[in-house]
């Protein structure tokens, strides 16, 4: 029974020796998944700071898209308007051209009928002048 007991002994002292060494293993597990578990977290939330500033970057780059988009828009449209007062422009060059031409034709027409009128004039002015000098010759030698 001493022998037993003895034996027991060993072996509870055993056992008690593996469950510590056990106990410290589960210690030691414990803490490197307890810093594991800090590092995932850290990481974890770095991961969502580089996920809102990329959301918030991906906002200003559509934002600048769009008004880049707006920007060509008015451009083309600018440039639309821009040739269509060119063309306007021109037309309205063409316009005036013509009219000045028309204005030349006119004046030279007119100055030639005044020129006529006046070669009429001095004509009849002529005729007038001679048949009042026939009038009055009879009277000065009669």
């Amino acid at each position: 029974l001493l022998q037993l007991s003895a034996q027991f002994n060993d072996d509870l002292k055993t056992a008690l020796s593996g469950n510590s060494a056990l106990e410290e293993r589960v210690r030691e597990l414990s803490q490197n998944h307890r810093k594991e578990r800090e590092k995932c977290e850290k990481q974890l939330q770095d991961v969502n700071n580089i996920c809102s500033m990329l959301e918030s970057d991906i906002k200003k780059l559509t934002t600048k898209y769009q008004m880049r988009e707006e920007l060509i828009e008015l451009k083309s449209a600018r440039q639309h308007e821009q040739n269509e007062l060119r063309d306007e422009v021109a037309l309205l060059r063409e316009q005036i051209g013509e009219e000045r031409n028309a204005k030349l034709a006119m004046e030279r027409d007119l100055l030639a009928q005044v020129n006529h009128l006046q070669t009429q004039l001095g004509i009849a002015a002529s005729k007038v002048s001679t048949f009042c000098a026939t009038l009055y010759q009879p009277l000065t030698h009669g």
